[in-house]
């Protein structure tokens, strides 16, 4: 007999191919995978979620695609009071679950959430001093770097104090831009070109990975070398990334999901994992277009060319 579980997504179904086919490789033979795709719209998200929960027929939620699909699927869930009753959720990459009030610690979750601690946002001040460092070869007469930020994301200004921070420490001066649209994406990129800045960090956050098509675009056409969380954005023609594996997280979600559902673990008692490695990844094409030359290191760091 088939069992079904619900896969709630904060983005686009093309856009996570490879990172699905990798949760569907770690989920038993007989598990069919039911996929919700909420395209950066929170209100059908949130539906996405609530349909979720109430068909008895799924058994457990992978919340997939940032913070607003595991916040969705404990919301959800948290309308049955006994918390002993409640679906199981796993969420893949977030920010700090414990601060993002998914779990009470990463070790014992408690409650009827677990996952990946994926040091998202946690990593971009680092991105910053790596993009600084590559760009050194440039010798750019300017020292402002362009920032850009989604308006949404929980504990946002607490995050950009630990980038201007870093920022201030390396003697660069931040040039912030916001936005939580597509149209604002090339507005953001026409802005840092503007202000004339050396390059760019692209913050760490479900919406731009969404739409990373958009977000590569503009980097491409201001001729802006950008630096990015996923290998995915390198992949698609983005200059450098750096971090975690995104597909490691989602076969890991899998892993979880396959052990809630054959060992009838409960997520209360299961770790939230961290990623065990982590990846500096290039484009050489688009490296080239932009006059670069890519080093075996950046910043004492082994460097992936692709």
């Amino acid at each position: 007999m088939t069992r079904k579980i619900g896969l709630l997504h904060s983005g686009q179904k093309n856009m996570f191919t490879d990172p699905i086919s990798k949760l569907k490789s770690a989920l038993p033979a007989d598990v069919e995978l039911v996929e919700d795709y909420a395209e950066d719209d929170i209100g059908k998200l949130e539906d996405d979620a609530d349909d979720l929960v109430a068909d008895s027929a799924i058994l457990l939620i992978v919340a997939a695609g940032g913070p607003q699909s595991a916040i969705a699927a404990r919301n959800s869930t948290a309308v049955e009071p006994d918390v002993n009753k409640r679906k199981p959720v796993v969420f893949t990459t977030v920010f700090d679950p414990v601060q993002s009030g998914l779990v009470d610690t990463l070790d014992v979750p408690v409650g009827n959430l677990t996952g990946m601690a994926g040091q998202t946002s946690e990593l971009d001040p680092e991105r910053l001093a790596l993009l600084k460092d590559f760009m050194s070869q440039a010798k750019s007469p300017t020292n402002k770097i362009g920032v850009l930020m989604n308006p949404d994301r929980s504990h946002l200004e607490q995050q950009f104090k630990a980038l201007a921070a870093k920022a201030r420490g390396l003697g660069l001066q931040v040039v912030p831009r916001r936005t939580h649209n597509a149209k604002g994406i090339k507005r953001a990129f026409n802005h840092f070109k503007k202000q004339n800045v050396f390059g760019a960090v692209v913050t760490a956050d479900a919406f731009f990975n969404n739409n990373r098509d958009e977000v590569i675009a503009a980097a491409a056409q201001a001729r802006i070398p950008t630096i990015y969380q996923w290998r995915e954005f390198a992949k698609a023609g983005g200059l450098i990334s750096y971090g975690p594996s995104l597909l490691d997280a989602y076969e890991q979600a899998g892993k979880y999901a396959k052990r809630i559902l054959d060992s009838n673990e409960s997520p209360s008692t299961m770790p939230c994992s961290k990623p065990n490695s982590y990846e500096l990844v290039v484009n050489k094409a688009t490296a080239t277009s932009l006059g670069l030359t890519v080093p075996s290191t950046i910043g004492g760091k082994p460097v992936i060319v692709i």
